[in-house]
């Protein structure tokens, strides 16, 4: 582990408490709107809320890993602890049939991580979908300041500084996996919600 690690890792791990104590509020907001309407026929909850959020979260930040073909201890051990709600390899467990531990992961090569994340692709997006689709409406309804630029901030933030811990720097390929991760995809899919919502 490269000295500033620590350093990084605190930051994400304050970064991510900020985000969700706000989707946390975000969450509670919606659960309670579905409860008095006596529509919520999906399920809807806020811990499976924030759950969904760390599986889109635990994905990028893998893919980011992987992307210079090396996922590092540190990089692995790191998803794992910096996500209190949702676990991308129970996901896989249910969806895949596998088994895997966090600490087999760092143990795989990148090209086997990234491959793994593909076949994952389909049921991560259905929980971004979800995530996203709950966020945006919040966001638009008036009942709570609109969150969705002071997230993209933070998250990004992250996504940075994630890249940065083992080497001190964001290389091109990290950049590229950013630009193509889940969590990518989710901010534009949440500003498409808040566009046809504002509607």
């Amino acid at each position: 582990m490269r000295p500033n690690s620590d350093g990084w890792f605190k930051f994400m791990a304050e970064n991510y408490k900020n985000i969700c104590n706000s989707l946390t509020g975000i969450g509670n907001m919606m659960e309670e709107i579905l409860c008095m309407a006596k529509n919520n026929k999906h399920g809807f909850t806020c811990r499976r809320f924030c759950s969904d959020f760390d599986i889109l979260l635990q994905h990028s930040l893998l893919s980011i890993a992987a992307a210079d073909g090396t996922a590092t201890l540190t990089e692995i051990a790191s998803t794992d602890a910096l996500t209190n709600f949702g676990d991308l390899l129970r996901l896989s467990e249910n969806e895949l049939g596998t088994s895997l531990a966090w600490e087999e992961l760092s143990a795989m090569p990148a090209d086997e991580i990234i491959k793994w994340l593909e076949e994952l692709r389909a049921p991560v997006r259905k929980a971004t979908a979800e995530f996203c689709a709950a966020f945006a409406a919040i966001d638009v309804s008036g009942l709570s300041p609109q969150y969705y630029d002071q997230f993209k901030q933070e998250l990004t933030a992250f996504m940075a500084a994630f890249a940065h811990m083992d080497d001190d720097a964001l290389t091109p390929a990290e950049t590229q996996a950013i630009a193509k991760s889940e969590f990518a995809y989710a901010l534009a899919c949440i500003k498409n919600f808040i566009d046809s919502y504002s509607k």
